[in-house]
């Protein structure tokens, strides 16, 4: 009987274990289910505050579109492709286009960038002879459908590709385009942000690689402007007085410009004649190639000096601030100013000798040029 009493006594403690553990696990399960229907609740909360925030959000939108539709003359038919928009070959550009994802909106050109003439319709152009030449490039007569134009671009006779393939060998002659085409996209980057009357226009471009080619249509950068004549300042001064003023005070107001441009102030470091050209009745910046926004390096203000004048700006922050301005001054008065602005009077001497000592700014001389335009026009005071 006694081994009997054992085995119910063993068997009656595991009841009272399996009895705890079932209870344990369901008063665990209770609880697990309480914070289980809170978590849900949160998470139910913050799903129907992202629902209300995104319908407000998407009804505001829709809003916003519907105006902006409203205020649309002609719908968008889609964004233009981005070798048309900047001018680029599709060689160039290579199959990347259309393994990248394309913006949502385009960024319209400073300019009128849809009108300048493609890749394609530079291809058409003809070269009838050649212009002028450079240390970088070749100016060249162009014919695009029975209209003159100027083509610039690189060739292998220019001074920067052959100093640069005799100090280079053969192989690597390739390199030396690279500086020369270069230097044409800087120049067609500035004439496209800078809009300015006394600026050369920019016709067209086209990029497709740094080669070298005489046919239009395998040339590698090719920059298309406004056709213009010589200026020549031994011709200008023989002219009527008016004239002369009214050349004058469009170079002053191109300079002022130039010292307030939309990307800061320029400098035209080989400032000559050479650099304009007659397009109509307007004297016109042709070459833009060398021009710079960086102010000279100085350490103290008698750093900031041109020639024998010193002490022309301040040196703030390690650079000549305004030297730039300066600079233009001194070369428009050494090549244009001073043989063009010959006449008698005290006012002129007085604007002559502000320029040669570079104390008068080229928007001061523009406002007292308008002045003597204005009383040549009245005429003599009677």
């Amino acid at each position: 009987m006694f081994p009997c009493r054992g085995r119910l006594f063993r068997r009656s403690k595991f009841g009272v274990f399996i009895t705890l553990l079932v209870a344990f696990v369901f008063v665990s399960m209770f609880l697990d289910w309480s914070c289980w229907k809170d978590r849900v609740r949160l998470v139910v909360e913050d799903a129907t505050n992202d629902v209300n925030v995104a319908k407000m959000l998407w009804e505001e939108s829709r809003n916003q579109t519907d105006q902006s539709n409203e205020s649309r003359e002609t719908p968008i038919d889609g964004p233009k492709s981005m070798t048309k928009m900047v001018n680029v070959s599709d060689d160039v550009i290579g199959s990347w286009t259309s393994s990248q994802p394309r913006p949502m909106t385009t960024v319209e050109p400073a300019g009128d960038e849809s009108e300048l003439l493609s890749c394609k319709d530079i291809d058409e152009i003809s070269i009838t002879r050649p212009l002028g030449r450079g240390y970088t490039k070749v100016v060249e007569l162009g014919s695009y459908r029975g209209v003159e134009v100027a083509v610039k671009r690189v060739k292998s006779f220019v001074k920067d590709v052959t100093v640069c393939k005799a100090r280079l060998e053969s192989k690597r002659h390739h390199e030396c385009y690279l500086f020369a085409n270069y230097k044409i996209m800087k120049e067609i980057l500035l004439q496209n942000q800078l809009q300015h009357p006394n600026i050369i226009k920019l016709l067209g471009y086209c990029i497709r690689s740094e080669n070298i080619a005489e046919n239009m249509s395998e040339h590698g950068v090719v920059a298309v402007t406004e056709l213009g004549r010589k200026f020549d300042t031994n011709v200008v001064r023989k002219m009527a007085w008016k004239q002369r003023l009214e050349i004058a005070i469009d170079m002053a107001d191109l300079l002022d410009y130039m010292e307030h441009s939309p990307l800061g102030s320029l400098i035209f470091p080989d400032f000559t004649s050479n650099q304009f050209v007659w397009v109509g009745d307007k004297v016109k910046l042709q070459d833009m190639d060398d021009v710079s926004s960086v102010e000279q390096a100085c350490a103290v203000d008698s750093d900031c000096s041109i020639g024998h004048i010193r002490n022309l700006t301040p040196c703030v922050g390690g650079v000549c601030r305004g030297l730039n301005a300066k600079h233009n001054m001194n070369g428009a008065f050494r090549h244009v100013f001073q043989h063009i602005l010959m006449h008698d009077g005290g006012e002129i001497s007085s604007l002559r000798e502000g320029m040669r000592t570079l104390s008068l700014s080229a928007a001061n001389l523009h406002s007292r040029l308008k002045k003597l335009l204005q009383q040549e026009i009245q005429g003599p005071q009677t």
